[in-house]
């Protein structure tokens, strides 16, 4: 599926490429950012990092 593609390459960047990427992009409008959007946790810079933010996207007690 086509719309996987971008979600993989991001995946494969390291947490330095990642900042490099998106340090280029725009900040998207209010408009664009209306409902809920599913969330991939990508590279982190150490473990705690990784570990809380595992916990804020997959969180199962959150409404």
């Amino acid at each position: 599926m086509k719309t996987d593609e971008p979600l993989a390459e991001l995946r494969r960047l390291d947490t330095s490429g990642l900042l490099a990427l998106f340090t280029t992009l725009g900040a998207p409008a209010i408009g664009e950012m209306d409902g809920e959007y599913a969330a991939a946790l990508l590279a982190q810079p150490n473990l705690f990092a990784a570990v809380t933010g595992q916990v804020a996207v997959a969180n199962p007690l959150a409404p």
